[in-house]
């Protein structure tokens, strides 16, 4: 079973040297392989689905760190790793699937940064994680498609947007008003 899967990915991917994601179908994936599309939606509901295990085999853990700076340095490790792929993902009708896991790794990573770093309540700490988080990973996606940026200066335009400092800001700002 798991090896079918693999095959499937891997063909996918191949098929990315010469096609865009939206060009790929299920069709011309069975085809590559010589098999029936129903062995394809065995394994898989349908191209998206297909996309987001490949994105899940990639995707980095959410650590669980009071450094801001090793959970940003945690996932533009991993994306750089991986960026053709991703700019191929983030030009495609696939985008929102990668921008959804990039929220996720950081909506749990800041959570639990939350947690250890200020006195917030459980509510208080998934609040402020998914305001930051959802303008991080958006911020992220753009910097990733353009394939002009190298990692480390990913690295410093994204700390100037998430870093200890503007997190203390949100912090105090939030606990003001509730």
């Amino acid at each position: 079973m798991k090896n079918i899967e693999e095959t499937i990915k891997n063909t996918f991917i191949e098929l990315l040297n010469t096609h865009t994601i939206d060009e790929i179908d299920v069709q011309l994936i069975s085809d590559s392989l010589k098999i029936k599309r129903q062995t394809f939606y065995y394994h898989y509901k349908n191209i998206y689905d297909l996309v987001a295990s490949i994105i899940l085999d990639a995707q980095v853990e959410a650590i669980k760190s009071t450094n801001i700076e090793e959970i940003i340095d945690n996932v533009l490790k991993a994306y750089y790793k991986n960026a053709e792929l991703y700019r191929e993902i983030i030009s495609s009708s696939a985008r929102d699937i990668l921008i959804d896991a990039t929220y996720i790794y950081f909506s749990k990573s800041l959570v639990y940064y939350l947690e250890k770093t200020f006195n917030l309540s459980l509510d208080a700490r998934k609040e402020i994680s998914s305001f930051i988080s959802h303008g991080i990973s958006n911020i992220l996606i753009e910097y990733l498609k353009n394939e002009n940026y190298e990692l480390e200066e990913t690295k410093i335009k994204v700390k100037a947007f998430l870093n200890e400092e503007t997190l203390k800001y949100i912090v105090e700002g939030y606990s003001k008003n509730n």
